[in-house]
C-alpha cells in the first residue's frame, strides 16, 4: 500500500511539473495553483482511505473510490482568495483568451482530463478555446510540411529531358515520408474531433445538473459527416510505390496505377488555415461573452468560422481578396502545370500556367491553351469553380469602392448646403438689385414726364414686374431646400441625417410627406393636410396669374 502511495504521488507529481504554462500567475490565471491544490487533495485523499482500508480488498477499494471521489470534487476557483488577487472581476468569461506558448501543454488538452474536471465552465471555457487553437496550428503546420515535400518530390520525379515522371528511390522515400506526414495528420484530426465531442458532453452534462433538458446526448456520429468528409480531403496523396505501371492504352503508352500527379491535391490542405484564422479571430475568441450578453436568447445562431471570415472580410477587405487571389493562382498554376508538363510541356510553363488560370478563373481563354489529359480537365474545373468565387468577391469590392460611407454623404450634403446658401444670397441680392431698377426707372420716367420732356419707350414694367416675380419663385424653392435639409441659424448648414436626394427633391408634396411622417400622424390627416397644401398651391398660382394679369392690363 505504501508503495501504491508512492507511485500515485510521484505520478501526480510529475504530470504537473512539466505544465510549466499553467503554473505562471500571468499566463495561467491563477489555474496552476488550482492544479497543485487538486494534487494534493487526491493525494492526501487516496492515502487517508488507504489508511482507513482494513487491508489487501479493502484498502484497495478504498483507494480507488477516494481517487474517484477526489476526480469528482473540485476546488472552487471562486472561494481561493489568492485568485481573487489576481482578477477582482470573475464575471464568466469576461478575461481575454489564454496567451499561452503552444511549446507548453496543458493535463485539460485530453479529452478524458476535460470531461472529468470539476473546474468552473468559465475556466474550461477557454483552456477548450486554448487547446482547440493549439490543435488547429499543429496540423497547419503539418500541411505546409507536407506541401514542402509534395513539391520537392515532384520536381525531383519530373525528367525534363523525357518530359515524363520517373520512378526514383528518393522520390518513394519523399513519398513515404509524405505518407507518414498524412498519417499524423489524420491522427490529429481524430484527436481534435474527439475533443470537440468531449466539450459537447461537458457543455450537455452542465446543462443537464442545472435543471435543463439539454436534448440528446452529443457522441462522434454527430460529427461523422464533416470528419469524413476531412479525412478524405487530408487522406489525397500518392503512397509510396503505388505508381507500377500495369496497362497500357492504344497508342503504347504505359500508365501507373497511382500516378504522382495525384499528389497535386495535397494542396488542398490549406483549408486548415481557415480554422487558424478563425481562432485567433476576436469575434470567435471571445463568443462566449456574446452569448452571456443575451446573444442566444435573442435568438442568435452559433458564431462559427463563417461569421469570423466576414469579420476579417469586412476589416480588411482588400487584403483578403489580394491574398486569396495571388495565394490560389500560383497554387492553381502549380497544380495545372504538374498534371499537363509531360503533354504539353513547350505551352504549360509554369509562367504561362499562370496566366491561364488568372485569365480561365475570369471565363476567358488564354491563346490556345486548353488541358488535354483527364488530370488536368479536372484541375481545370477546380480553377473554374474557385474563379467563380473570386470575381463575386471581386464586384463586391468595385461596389464597395463607389458605395459613399456616411462620412462622405455628410461631407457631400454639407458642401451642397453651402452652394445653396451662396446661392440664395445671389438670387436675394438679383432680385434686390431687379427691384432697385424698376423703382430707378419708374423715377426718371415720373421726372421727364413732369418736365415735359419726352420718355423713351424702352421701359416696360410688366417685364420687370414678371422678372422680380421669377426671381422671387426662385429664390422661395432655395430656401424651401435649405429648411427642408436643416440649415443652421448662423448661416452654417446642418446636414445631420440629410441624404443626397433630400437636397435635390424640391416637391412641396414630397416635403408635406416627410414631415407627416417624422410626426408619426394618421394616413387620414395626412391626406387632408396633403389636400390642404396642394389647394393652397394651386391659390397661390392663381393669385400669380392674376397679378400678372393685373399688370398686362
Amino acid at each position: 500500500q505504501l508503495l501504491h502511495n508512492v507511485t500515485v504521488d510521484c505520478f501526480f507529481f510529475f504530470f504537473f511539473q512539466a505544465e510549466d504554462g499553467i503554473r505562471d500567475a500571468q499566463e495561467s490565471r491563477g489555474l496552476g495553483d488550482v492544479y497543485k491544490r487538486q494534487v494534493s487533495t487526491q493525494s492526501t485523499g487516496i492515502s487517508t482511505n488507504a489508511r482507513m482500508g482494513k487491508g489487501g480488498k479493502g484498502g484497495a477499494t478504498g483507494a480507488a473510490a477516494a481517487q474517484a471521489a477526489s476526480l469528482r470534487r473540485g476546488p472552487s476557483l471562486f472561494s481561493d482568495p489568492s485568485l481573487v488577487s489576481i482578477h477582482d472581476d470573475l464575471t464568466p468569461h469576461t478575461w481575454e483568451p489564454i496567451n499561452r506558448s503552444f511549446f507548453k501543454s496543458s493535463p485539460l488538452e485530453n479529452s478524458a482530463v476535460f470531461l472529468l474536471s470539476e473546474l468552473p465552465m468559465p475556466i474550461l471555457h477557454m483552456e477548450y478555446d486554448w487547446a482547440i487553437k493549439k490543435k488547429n496550428v499543429r496540423m497547419a503546420v503539418w500541411a505546409t510540411i507536407s506541401i514542402i515535400t509534395l513539391i520537392i518530390e515532384l520536381e525531383l520525379a519530373f525528367n525534363r529531358d523525357k518530359l515524363v515522371y520517373e520512378k526514383r528511390d528518393v522520390c518513394e522515400g519523399l513519398k513515404a515520408l509524405l505518407s507518414f506526414q498524412t498519417v499524423m495528420m489524420l491522427y490529429y484530426l481524430y484527436d481534435m474531433y474527439d475533443y470537440m465531442v468531449a466539450g459537447a458532453k461537458k457543455e450537455w452534462y452542465h446543462i443537464l445538473y442545472q435543471g435543463e433538458n439539454p436534448g440528446p446526448s452529443p457522441s462522434f456520429k454527430h460529427h461523422m459527416i464533416p470528419f469524413i468528409v476531412e479525412f478524405v480531403f487530408i487522406a489525397l496523396h500518392a503512397p509510396a510505390y503505388f505508381d507500377f505501371r500495369y496497362w497500357k492504352e492504344g497508342s503504347g503508352h504505359v500508365k501507373p496505377f497511382v500516378s504522382d500527379k495525384l499528389g497535386v491535391f495535397v494542396f488542398l490542405r490549406v483549408y486548415l488555415f481557415v480554422r487558424v484564422i478563425r481562432d485567433y479571430t476576436p469575434v470567435f475568441s471571445r463568443r462566449r461573452m456574446i452569448y452571456d450578453n443575451a446573444h442566444k436568447a435573442e435568438g442568435g445562431k452559433e458564431i462559427r468560422w463563417l461569421t469570423a471570415l466576414k469579420q476579417v472580410y469586412m476589416a480588411h477587405t482588400t487584403l483578403v481578396i489580394g491574398v486569396l487571389a495571388i495565394g490560389s493562382i500560383a497554387m492553381l498554376a502549380y497544380m495545372i502545370h504538374v498534371a499537363e508538363r509531360d503533354w504539353q510541356p513547350e505551352q504549360f510553363g509554369y509562367k504561362n500556367c499562370v496566366w491561364y488560370v488568372s485569365f480561365f478563373a475570369a471565363a476567358m481563354d488564354y491563346g490556345e491553351m486548353a488541358p488535354k489529359s483527364e488530370f488536368g480537365t479536372a484541375v481545370a474545373v477546380l480553377v473554374v469553380m474557385w474563379g467563380m468565387v473570386l470575381l463575386s468577391m471581386a464586384v463586391s469590392v468595385v461596389f464597395e469602392c463607389v458605395t459613399l460611407s456616411s462620412y462622405e454623404v455628410f461631407a457631400i450634403d454639407w458642401l451642397k448646403q453651402c452652394e445653396l446658401m451662396e446661392e440664395e444670397r445671389l438670387v436675394a441680392a438679383d432680385m434686390v438689385a431687379t427691384w432697385w431698377k424698376y423703382n430707378l426707372a419708374v423715377k426718371d420716367r415720373q421726372e421727364k414726364e413732369a418736365a415735359g420732356r419726352a420718355v423713351s419707350n424702352t421701359f416696360n414694367e410688366t417685364h420687370f414686374k414678371l422678372l422680380a416675380v421669377k426671381k422671387h419663385k426662385l429664390l422661395l424653392e432655395i430656401q424651401y431646400k435649405i429648411r427642408r435639409a436643416g440649415a443652421g441659424e448662423d448661416g452654417f448648414p446642418r446636414p445631420g441625417i440629410v441624404s443626397e436626394s433630400a437636397v435635390t427633391m424640391n416637391d412641396a408634396t414630397r416635403n408635406l410627406r416627410d414631415q407627416l411622417a417624422s410626426q408619426l400622424i394618421s394616413e387620414d390627416q395626412a391626406d387632408s393636410e396633403l389636400q390642404a397644401r396642394l389647394l393652397a398651391i394651386d391659390q397661390t398660382h392663381q393669385q400669380i396669374l392674376q397679378k400678372i394679369e393685373e399688370l398686362q392690363k
